[in-house]
């Protein structure tokens, strides 16, 4: 009885352990539908090797960097877009991405949403690491590659997202250059040598049949209230009037002056890539919640063994 008892304990121990290294919930609620489907994804369990990566600022402005620098230049030949938003990050994008990255699943979710978005898309990368330590400047590696095969596709995608075969290359695409997104949050994780970039979009990117941007002259589509600063790093991308009549050629959202100094932190073609770091003081909250998660397990399994050693001692003393 008192054996049945234990094992129980130690099935619990595990569970417990287990939840604390594979869950992440994200700090505001509702944060994903209520549907059946939806109920299984936003529990963000995932695999037991699973594990999230730090964010910093580093790596958040490296993320905001490249997407804002690939919807500047990389747009199909011949199909420019006439209404791009310059992207802006948004700290609650990040947290359903963390969600979704710790299940380290290579597909995506539409069940997530945030109090600021009601609908929000995802693209997901995948990326072995061979020798390689995690470093933001894969992710950019990896939209290189698959850019250089979406302009291989027929250049009508651009209005409308096809399905078959390259339905998943092109939707990663289409969130990145959609021109309805306007904010941007990530997460990544790593599991087994794979590394998983997740980033969220709100609003949601286009799904399969709709549009990816509208194509047109450069900046004469952009929102009311919205235009191109002919004098930015980002000259192609519509962004909010006040910000260019407040900064003028060094808006807050595309001051020169900081691509320039974070060049020698984010430019893959320039600089050496940017590693993990975890002493920064912003990412304490994540390593609080883990520290948390190990001291309970201890504790758990302390009191486990405590019992187990009073079961064993009794056991023996009964066998004599």
């Amino acid at each position: 009885m008192l054996y049945d008892f234990f094992k129980m304990l130690v099935y619990f121990f595990l569970l417990q352990c287990k939840s604390f290294q594979l869950s992440y919930i994200p700090n505001f609620f509702p944060y994903c539908y209520n549907e059946t489907l939806c109920h299984t994804e936003c529990g963000c369990i995932g695999k037991l090797d699973c594990f999230l990566l730090e964010m910093n600022e580093n790596t958040r402005q490296s993320i905001l960097f490249f997407h804002n620098k690939i919807r500047n230049e990389k747009y199909i030949p011949n199909f420019q877009p006439s209404g791009m938003v310059l992207l802006q990050y948004d700290d609650q994008l990040e947290e359903i991405s963390k969600c979704w990255a710790s299940t380290c699943q290579n597909d995506y979710s539409s069940c997530f949403k945030t109090p600021k978005f009601d609908d929000t898309s995802q693209s997901i990368f995948q990326i072995s690491l061979g020798n390689d330590s995690p470093n933001i400047n894969l992710w950019w590696q990896a939209m290189d590659t698959l850019l250089h095969q979406i302009f291989r596709l027929p250049m009508e995608i651009v209005s409308s997202i096809p399905s078959g075969k390259h339905t998943n290359k092109v939707y990663n695409y289409a969130q990145v250059m959609s021109d309805r997104t306007m904010y941007v949050g990530c997460s990544w994780s790593i599991f087994y040598g794979w590394l998983n970039f997740v980033c969220s979009y709100g609003p949601r990117g286009p799904r399969q049949d709709e549009i990816v941007y509208k194509v047109g002259k450069l900046c004469t589509s952009c929102l009311e209230g919205y235009d191109c600063d002919n004098g930015s790093a980002f000259q192609n991308l519509c962004r909010p009037v006040p910000d260019i009549l407040q900064f003028g050629q060094q808006s807050l959202l595309s001051d020169s002056s900081t691509v320039e100094k974070n060049k020698k932190v984010i430019d893959p073609h320039t600089e050496k890539a940017v590693v993990l770091d975890p002493d920064v003081e912003d990412d304490n909250i994540e390593h609080n919640g883990m520290l948390i998660g190990v001291m309970v397990c201890l504790s758990i399994l302390s009191l486990v063994s405590a019992i187990g050693i009073v079961i064993i001692y009794t056991h023996g003393h009964r066998c004599r």
